[in-house]
């Protein structure tokens, strides 16, 4: 069950499935930043949205190299060394996905 928590007329949501993801209107983002980043520079994450469709997301700085493209990429990488097709024929799965 989510928590609401009211802060002028807009309503703070703090999302059920992400315990430090909160979601914020775009007039109390632009009214209220600096406790936005003092929010953010504690961990949590924060969709800005503009009329109920999220446009931005403001996350602490130390986050960013999760989202590097080529830490994601080398992931990736990992991801496939570490599964094999333990006597599949690949050219023959490709042929069944297209029945």
């Amino acid at each position: 069950m989510p928590k609401y928590h009211n802060l002028s007329a807009y309503a703070r949501i703090r999302l059920p499935h992400t315990s430090n993801l909160g979601q914020e209107e775009e007039y109390e983002a632009k009214t209220h930043l600096p406790k936005l980043l003092d929010r953010v520079s504690k961990g949590e994450k924060i969709i800005i949205t503009k009329h109920g469709v999220p446009v931005a997301v403001l996350s602490p700085y130390n986050d960013r190299d999760k989202y590097a493209s080529s830490k994601i990429i080398e992931q990736l990488k990992q991801f496939r060394k570490d599964k094999k097709l333990k006597g599949l024929d690949l050219k023959t799965m490709i042929e069944e996905g297209r029945d």
